[in-house]
């Protein structure tokens, strides 16, 4: 029976780092992608993007040009969802903004990121105390039934390297942004990972039962919630 489970785990831990890596997130949406709006009273306006603005990593605004030639304007308050499906040129786009990384040129699954057809921006209510509404990139789209994972856009750890005349400048993730089905947002922090998991994933026995005799790891936090949506449900 230990063998048993032992060798599931295995097999699942194979699967995960496989399959369920974070996506890459993206510093732009490129001109001309097809892309489709859901406002927040519920319209949806499709088309093509014409321009998008970010200011500090969070997309503020952007502009879609319709079927009619009619130009949409949004502000990110006035956006519950925007899905944008990047051309090949994009993608490729997407991948040289990595190149700048040390650590997203080790760890992102650049096949993934050519794979990939839609891009997914959400509104989520920020977890810090002013709730106010902000436009995020998901990065755990599919395996989501539970707990969705958003880009936390300014939360990296800067890094040097310097090989003779040049230096590569790189980072890491220190946090995201999460968002539980049945509840509010929370930060899940580098620095606080233990105990955020602690706080939010322990209701689960299965989880627990898996992952709980030692200390939960940042590291490891695509496969914790991985697990987690498969069998926290």
């Amino acid at each position: 029976m230990k063998f048993f489970i032992s060798l599931s785990i295995v097999i699942f831990m194979a699967q995960a780092s496989y399959s369920q890596a974070f996506i890459a997130a993206v510093n732009q949406i490129p001109m001309n992608t097809e892309a489709i709006v859901v406002r927040t009273d519920g319209s949806i306006v499709e088309g093509k993007i014409r321009s998008s603005t970010l200011v500090n990593g969070f997309l503020k605004s952007f502009r879609v040009k319709d079927a009619n030639e009619n130009i949409h304007k949004f502000k990110s308050d006035e956006v519950l969802s925007i899905k944008v499906k990047p051309g090949l040129l994009g993608k490729l786009d997407m991948i040289a903004e990595k190149t700048s990384s040390i650590a997203e040129i080790v760890n992102t699954n650049f096949d993934e990121i050519i794979k990939r057809e839609w891009i997914y921006f959400e509104q989520v209510i920020s977890p810090k105390k002013n709730k106010k509404p902000l436009l995020l990139q998901q990065l755990n789209p599919g395996f989501d039934d539970v707990i969705k994972i958003y880009n936390n856009p300014g939360s990296q750890e800067t890094s040097m390297v310097t090989t003779g005349e040049t230096t590569i400048i790189g980072g890491e993730d220190r946090s995201y942004i999460a968002l539980k089905s049945n509840g509010d947002s929370f930060f899940i922090r580098k620095g606080k990972y233990n105990k955020t998991i602690l706080e939010n994933f322990s209701d689960c026995e299965a989880f627990m039962d898996q992952f709980g005799s030692k200390k939960f790891k940042f590291r490891n936090i695509a496969l914790h919630i991985f697990y987690y949506n498969q069998y926290c449900k």
